[in-house]
């Protein structure tokens, strides 16, 4: 069956209370006509219903069969390491340098794209980190820009099934 409305607002509620995620979809074994690119269009099906949280892990299982279910366990694990990860300083200059190498800072409102000074974890249950720009105003970065990072953490760092907090901090060159 398609998601629904209730489970959206699940879904939509998880994700604001920061928790880890993982979806599962049951009766696996009630899906006929199964080839090995199935699982692929459901999994695509499943973060275009729900795209706020499409970063979330997907399995689907039977539990008449128990297909796949002894695999939640590890998955859970996972995702609760990845919620609780400490990232070392020198790690994280490393990646937030060759992510700017890689894409420079998008401009949001202002002038011109800001610089990025630097980034920092903060906290952890979610990982929440500051990211340190050179602006007098926050909006000057444009809000995909984070999105890219956010997506290149989940990838670098094995962030799986957790939301990933960025904060903006400004700072001003003095002189």
């Amino acid at each position: 069956e398609p998601i629904g409305t209730q489970d959206k607002m699940i879904a939509g509620l998880v994700k604001g209370a920061g928790t880890g995620v993982i979806i599962v979809a049951n009766k696996w074994d009630l899906v006929e006509n199964k080839d090995p690119a199935t699982i692929n269009r459901m999994r695509e099906l499943v973060a275009g219903s729900l795209p706020f949280i499409a970063w979330a892990p997907t399995v689907f299982v039977s539990a008449k069969t128990t297909q796949r279910i002894p695999d939640l366990f590890a998955l859970i694990d996972e995702v609760q390491a990845a919620r609780h990860a400490q990232i070392t300083e020198r790690d994280l200059e490393t990646f937030w340098r060759a992510a700017v190498r890689a894409h420079l800072p998008s401009r949001g409102k202002g002038p011109k794209p800001p610089e990025i000074m630097g980034m920092e974890q903060t906290g952890t249950s979610p990982p929440t980190f500051n990211l340190h720009i050179k602006a007098k105003r926050l909006d000057v970065l444009h809000p995909s820009y984070l999105r890219f990072l956010e997506n290149r953490m989940r990838i670098h760092f094995k962030l799986t099934g957790t939301p990933i907090v960025i904060n903006i901090v400004g700072m001003t060159s003095r002189g």
